[in-house]
């Protein structure tokens, strides 16, 4: 769901909103409401439902799960997207050159390295998949 390779930040709304929207592109909220009444009050003994019933309110459980999953692994990438690109803002930042006695400019050198120092595994990774060494030029000779 999440492209890691862009920087396109998805808000908690958005990861929400879209796993909603996948469940319902194929039930409409309509017909989840009408199943969620219908299972109530067949758990309630207020009423049976059919066979058919119970196996579609069984593909929206399922779909619904699904898309539990999926939001869960959007928020995950979501966070190691996050963390990248603050890797990257630091690089960024240690690649300028340096100011002498001016204590922004050490202040926010320092933070851009904690930033480096601390980066895991799998965000350096990441960051090196989005960030490849550019490839040497052939010398004409």
């Amino acid at each position: 769901m999440i492209d890691l390779m862009k920087n396109d930040v998805w808000s908690e709304a958005d990861i929400a909103n879209r796993a909603r929207e996948t469940v319902a592109s194929v039930v409409s909220e309509a017909r989840q409401n009408e199943l969620r009444t219908i299972m109530i009050g067949h758990v309630a003994s207020l009423r049976t439902a059919t066979a058919d019933e119970l196996a579609e309110i069984m593909r929206v459980k399922t779909l619904v799960e699904t898309a539990d999953d999926n939001t869960r692994a959007a928020r995950l990438d979501m966070a190691l997207l996050k963390s990248v690109m603050a890797l990257e803002r630091a690089n960024v930042r240690l690649s300028l050159p340096v100011v002498e006695d001016d204590e922004t400019d050490t202040a926010e050198r320092a933070a851009a390295q904690a930033i480096v120092d601390s980066a895991s595994t799998a965000v350096c990774e990441l960051c090196l998949l989005r960030n490849p060494a550019p490839t040497p030029v052939e010398v004409i000779k």
